[in-house]
């Protein structure tokens, strides 16, 4: 059954949101909700929300003043800030247009994403002069009152071009030739909230629903500094890394929202997140985000909730344990709060990043660097003490022949203790409980 999803917003921005929804066959029916000001949406969702699933708004200012007048009858969302979106637009700015963007105006943006987005972009504080009106949204004359803002600080000559969220604002300045730019969203941003308003609605129609929110923080390596190559290669070279992270989204149908800190957070459901990673056995995004040679670090937390707030802040819990580990990995908090931990990328797709004490033991036994990164991995994921090779092929993948052999090598240099034998009913020879130790001095 489709979803119908109103979307409200000024037409240009609402048409390219539709088109969005079309190209990518989203199996939701978009009704436009036009406004040439964004307070007349009050009026427009009083009349119509009623007859919705759910509502999409093109910004967040709409959105902040609907929901100061109005009450939600159906989940509600709007187009985030994205830092990605902000930086192609000031790179437009400069390198199709020649405007100097470093003195310039700002409104409904807000101020951390910006200097963020300027420090993407090459420039450090010092190399800036920025303003940012600081009306009150719901002022009767706040339009007004951006458009002279605006305007006064051009013709003032204090900034020399001007960055608004507001398409009104955007016509009044180009009217009079004043350079400015309106931040549009990439069609990926677009397709991420319409993923996410679905799973807010199947969260609202099923009280039972499980949530999961997985958050991504991402360490660049000095390196890659925008000193020490072109700011638009470096710009390229992250746009990489966060395509990767779009994609994955897509495949699990999920949401995403950036974050200044170099971090991602998607949003979907428990039942997507567990079958794609084999129900928290692998987590094959890891691997495709080392495999970039910008990339230092990369920790990643799963949280699970019967809701949103707490499936994010369990996810919090689980990227702050993941970065404390030191290790390129996954971490998953429960419901119930507890830990599963840690994981690293999938069979084949190992982190670039293996253990120094790794790459001694594949020397000293012959053993692959990646297959004693992945054992290592689930000997802490499941925290193993003593155990059996049968018990290790089951969690490994392999059969119990194959892990037999892995573990004759490692008994034969000293990292297999044998520690005793299996109680068993059965005739024959008893198996043997082992314990595997790859962290010797």
């Amino acid at each position: 059954m489709s979803t119908t999803i109103g979307i409200v917003g000024p037409e240009r921005s609402i048409v390219k949101i539709r088109d969005a929804i079309e190209e990518r066959v989203m199996y939701v029916q978009p009704v436009l909700l036009p406004y040439d000001r964004f307070p007349e949406a009050v009026d427009i969702l009083r009349e119509r929300q009623g007859s919705l699933d759910c509502v999409l708004f093109s910004g967040s200012t709409p959105y902040r003043y609907a929901s100061h007048y109005l009450q939600p009858t159906c989940p509600w969302e709007y187009l985030p800030q994205s830092q990605l979106s902000l930086v192609c637009s000031l790179m437009q700015a400069v390198y199709i247009k020649g405007w100097d963007i470093s003195r310039a105006s700002f409104d409904s943006y807000e101020e951390a994403l910006i200097y963020s987005a300027y420090r993407e972009a090459g420039y450090s504080r010092e190399d800036v002069e920025l303003y940012f009106a600081a009306f009150n949204l719901l002022d009767e004359d706040y339009i007004e009152m951006l458009c002279q803002y605006h305007r006064q600080m051009y013709e003032t000559k204090r900034a020399s071009c001007c960055v608004t969220g507001i398409e009104h604002v955007r016509s009044y300045l180009l009217e009079r030739r004043i350079p400015c730019i309106i931040i549009q969203n990439a069609m990926e941003v677009i397709v991420q909230q319409v993923n996410k308003l679905r799973l807010d609605l199947q969260a609202k129609m099923a009280d039972d629903a499980k949530l999961a929110t997985v958050a991504i923080e991402i360490a660049y390596r000095a390196k890659h500094s925008a000193y020490s190559q072109s700011t638009l290669q470096v710009f390229y070279n992250k746009s990489g890394v966060s395509e990767q992270v779009y994609m994955y989204a897509q495949k699990l149908g999920a949401a995403v929202i950036e974050s200044p800190g170099e971090r991602f957070y998607l949003f979907t459901t428990k039942s997507a997140i567990q079958n794609d990673t084999d129900n928290f056995r692998r987590f094959d995004l890891l691997g495709r985000i080392m495999a970039r040679d910008i990339v230092q670090n990369a920790f990643v937390g799963v949280g699970l909730g019967n809701d949103a707030n707490q499936s994010q802040r369990n996810a919090e819990t689980a990227r702050r344990a993941a970065r404390q580990s030191g290790v390129d990995c996954l971490y998953v908090v429960q419901e119930n709060g507890s830990m599963i931990g840690p994981i690293t990328s999938g069979a084949g797709e190992g982190s670039r990043m293996v253990d120094e004490s790794l790459h001694r033991i594949s020397e000293r036994t012959g053993i692959g660097a990646r297959t004693l990164s992945r054992l290592d991995g689930i000997l802490r994921q499941y925290q193993v003490m003593n155990t059996t090779a049968r018990e290790l092929a089951d969690l490994y993948g392999v059969n119990i022949r194959s892990m037999s052999r892995i573990l004759l090598k490692l008994e034969q240099e000293g990292y297999v203790t044998v520690v005793g034998k299996e109680a068993t009913a059965k005739q024959g020879r008893p198996g043997r409980i082992i314990r595997v130790n790859l962290h010797l001095g």
